[in-house]
């Protein structure tokens, strides 16, 4: 009777020591689990110490919050769009690339390394990290993914690695959106004595090969092709007619219903056998004034007679677009070149199109 009564005691006294036990461990181990799918679906959020008094729950909670500063460190290195698809996968990145259909954007700031040498380096970090955040955060805020920066410089697209809707309608947005910010940008930047700032954007559709691409240690998840290098010249040639955006013929198609566009030029850019007609970005189609609209119709009448030879005229009619904005920076340039054509005029077989070495 002695013996069955310590028992019973012994068993009253370890009913309360185990269930206290049991959520020791079992409490934090299920909020560890649930983090841990959350990480799967790349949700990454850090979390508190859990409560335990056992030192291998502590370590295993202290493991996991380690490896979410390094996914949340690699996310910065890589898409992370991209890096969600891996954890989701639950597969190894291996090398490969799928044909597809991308919208690619292309920025530059102009004549930055002349700028950069004569600021202190911290100022220089500062000055091109807070304009590389503004253009991603306006990228990747319209579904567009970030492939690299290349200096100053920003490469994207859109519709990969996921589809995306009206990806040449979001990338003309996100350009505009951008020069929208660049504005206020460089206000604020003049206020703390910053040099002014001038951004260039190039944009451009087509079938590129995209994928992870690279060798069996080292990948980049990026595109290649055709029009990743016309988005690129596209970028370059601003410089020629001091546009700030411009697109490819193919783009304007897509886009002409929502946004303002005017014809640039027919060209052959660097690189590129066969000319494109070209295009300036000007607003959204809500933000359409009169003005706004005689400048448009004005410039494709004026385009028109040039191609056709008809260099007066086409003068006459960009001459009338400095009656509305006397600084157009298209209708200065087409005035020069068709005075040019009428003291040397073109060959007969003359198609208009011009050969641009911008890269």
């Amino acid at each position: 009777r002695l013996v069955f009564l310590s028992l019973i005691g012994m068993i009253i006294i370890m009913i309360p020591i185990g269930i206290k036990n049991g959520k020791s461990i079992g409490e934090p181990l299920e909020k560890m689990a649930a983090d841990v799918v959350k990480i799967g679906r790349g949700d990454i959020s850090f979390s508190s110490s859990p409560k335990s008094n056992y030192r291998e729950v502590l370590q295993l909670a202290e493991g996991i919050e380690k490896m979410k500063s390094g996914l949340l460190s690699f996310r910065k290195y890589i898409p992370y769009k991209v890096v969600n698809q891996v954890l989701a996968s639950r597969k190894t990145a291996e090398p490969f690339a799928e044909k597809k259909e991308l919208t690619l954007f292309f920025s530059d700031l102009e004549n930055f390394t002349t700028i950069s040498e004569s600021l202190e380096p911290d100022k220089l970090v500062k000055l091109i990290g807070d304009h590389l955040a503004m253009c991603t955060n306006i990228i990747q805020s319209l579904d567009g993914t970030v492939d690299k920066y290349i200096g100053d410089s920003v490469m994207a697209f859109w519709n990969a690695p996921e589809d995306c809707e009206n990806h040449e309608l979001k990338a003309c947005q996100a350009a505009l959106e951008c020069q929208e910010q660049m504005v206020l940008f460089n206000e604020r930047n003049k206020a703390e004595g910053l040099p002014h700032l001038k951004m260039r954007i190039g944009i451009s559709t087509g079938t590129v090969f995209v994928g992870n691409i690279g060798s069996d240690d080292r990948l980049n998840y990026t595109a290649v092709g055709d029009t990743v290098n016309l988005a690129s010249r596209l970028e370059g040639t601003n410089k020629t007619y001091k546009t700030l955006i411009l697109i490819s013929d193919k783009t304007q198609i897509r886009i002409r219903e929502q946004i303002l566009t005017r014809p640039v030029d027919k060209v052959a850019v660097k690189g590129k056998a066969n000319a494109i007609l070209i295009h300036e970005v000007l607003c959204k189609k809500e933000n359409e004034t009169p003005e706004l609209r005689k400048i448009i119709d004005l410039t494709m009448l004026g385009f028109d007679h040039y191609l056709a030879m008809r260099f007066q005229q086409a003068i006459d009619c960009f001459k009338q677009i400095l009656g509305v904005n006397k600084s157009d920076h298209l209708a200065l340039f087409y005035i020069e070149r068709c005075k040019g054509f009428l003291v040397f005029p073109p060959p007969s077989d003359w198609d208009g199109v011009h050969i641009s070495n911008s890269k």
